[in-house]
């Protein structure tokens, strides 16, 4: 049976489906919003836009009228307490000032319909960046203060998904016998051991070895070794 271009590209497309319903799924399932908002003029906060966020925050969005206003973040601050509408932008004046950083974590107030405050704690995330190493789409997610909260293995594995997306293209990269050394490194294993176990040099176990810390922006074995466990590569 000879199989065809589109039949490839259409099975393809289903798994790609199949991922992207089990992402959304994952994240809808977490007592936590999170949002993905990008930014088109990184020197100006109220040019960034949401372009998706989970029905946490598409909640949220509804109890503080924001979708009265539209999707923008300068609308969400709308409903931010004036003290803590600086909070907001610094997170995007953060990244700015400092290139080299991807995570701000902070703590502010919105008010609902009923003109209540409430607070909300939230980090946000460098999920892209441009060609030029600005960041272009940020991922922000947190809870309300207020709520009981006991979802750390939740918000572990969502943590570990988007990790591992925001990853993917470099795992794309890994060769099919590097992901075999992958996993022996991760289990500790010396230059050595890998090479009897898999019948090659000690020199070619090395250089399997420093090819991955290169592809996958690692500086050492250590750094690698998380990496692989963050992504499920071990």
């Amino acid at each position: 049976m000879i199989i065809s271009n589109d039949d490839i590209l259409r099975a393809e497309i289903e798994q790609l489906k199949e991922r992207v319903q089990h992402f959304e799924a994952l994240l809808n399932g977490i007592p936590a919003f999170v949002c993905m908002y990008q930014i088109d003029q990184f020197d100006d906060a109220n040019s960034a836009y949401n372009i998706w966020r989970n029905e946490q925050a598409i909640d949220m969005a509804v109890d503080a009228n924001e979708i009265a206003f539209g999707n923008d973040v300068g609308c969400l601050c709308n409903n931010m307490l004036p003290l803590d509408t600086d909070m907001v932008r610094q997170s995007v004046d953060y990244f700015n000032a400092n290139p080299g950083e991807d995570i701000f974590t902070g703590i502010a107030r919105y008010k609902n319909q009923l003109n209540e405050c409430h607070w909300l704690y939230f980090t946000t995330f460098v999920f892209k960046r441009t060609a030029n190493g600005i960041p272009w789409q940020l991922v922000t997610s947190g809870f309300k203060l207020w709520e009981p909260v006991n979802c750390n293995a939740q918000l572990f594995d969502a943590l570990k998904e988007i990790n591992r997306l925001k990853n993917q293209s470099k795992i794309e990269k890994i060769s099919k016998r590097e992901h075999e050394i992958l996993k022996l490194v991760s289990r500790g294993l010396t230059d050595r051991e890998i090479a009897d176990i898999l019948f090659i040099s000690e020199r070619t176990a090395q250089t399997h070895r420093n090819n991955l810390i290169k592809k996958t922006g690692n500086k050492n074995t250590a750094s690698l070794v998380t990496f692989a466990v963050e992504n499920g590569l071990h």
